[in-house]
């Protein structure tokens, strides 16, 4: 028996959802290495597996968690925290388990999976878990309380995700007659970023909208230029384009150097 782990549960919510309360059980281990009496922490803690249990103590969902222990007296490699969220829609309401698997560059790493009532039971709505970026970190998640948000109009639901430069939002948008949460594929999208402020001059390919054929220049950035960032845009083709205001005129803008050239920096 391994005297280096310290098991323990960690309960989420509870959680109204559609007229029934759950509660998500995680189940963690701590890994302690070679120092028996350190406490634990998000560093050295992964969740091993969960259930959501309904007000009866029922188990509505269950997922045991891919663990991979070193051996005894080593520390921990890597893991993941669960926390768990709950997204209002104009009729219904979905349970979302917010997976954050660490150590992962910053805004990587995150996934969920999505659960509402469908026959008077809780139900998974899509198969396979949704990837985004840093999971939890647009969601406003802190322990001790109940994080929610709305979705927007139309049942829309944007999840924070990144291209290395810049984090743009997805759109996921819920189809209750399949059950499941369709994803946006191509379109505009909304983008995190506000401004940048350049500390050294550089030279940006602008175009004069989101296609490679489209008139196009080098244009020539003084330090100190102030860049606006307004939206991303994917095209039919599938490559992102960002659309900025420089100077008062907007440009679209495609490519690392290009991102690099308004003075996005690559994350991690």
């Amino acid at each position: 028996m391994r005297t280096d782990l310290e098991r323990s549960n960690q309960d989420l919510g509870p959680f109204a959802i559609d007229g029934h309360t759950f509660t998500v059980s995680v189940s963690l281990i701590c890994l302690k290495g070679s120092q028996p009496n350190k406490s634990c922490d998000a560093n050295n803690t992964t969740a091993e597996s969960l259930q959501v249990l309904d007000e009866g103590g029922n188990v509505s969902y269950s997922e045991r968690l891919a663990v991979s222990l070193p051996d005894p007296g080593a520390e921990l490699v890597d893991g993941t925290e669960v926390q768990a969220a709950r997204f209002n829609g104009k009729e219904h309401t979905i349970l979302a388990l917010v997976y954050q698997d660490f150590p992962s560059a910053p805004g990587t790493g995150g996934s969920f999976r999505f659960l509402a009532m469908r026959n008077g039971s809780l139900t998974l709505m899509n198969s396979d878990p949704v990837n985004c970026g840093e999971a939890g970190s647009f969601l406003g998640i802190s322990k001790g309380k109940v994080p929610e948000t709305n979705l927007l109009p139309g049942e829309v639901l944007n999840i924070a995700d990144n291209n290395q430069y810049f984090v743009f939002y997805r759109q996921l948008r819920v189809n209750w007659n399949d059950f499941r949460l369709e994803e946006k594929v191509g379109g505009d999208f909304d983008v995190f970023q506000d401004t940048a402020t350049l500390e050294a001059q550089s030279t940006v390919q602008v175009f004069a909208s989101a296609d490679p054929g489209a008139p196009h220049s080098a244009l020539t950035l003084p330090r100190g230029t102030r860049v606006e960032f307004l939206g991303m845009r994917i095209p039919s083709g599938g490559q992102k384009w960002l659309k900025v205001r420089i100077n008062g005129k907007e440009e679209w803008i495609t490519g690392n150097e290009s991102y690099q050239a308004v003075g996005l920096q690559m994350f991690g």
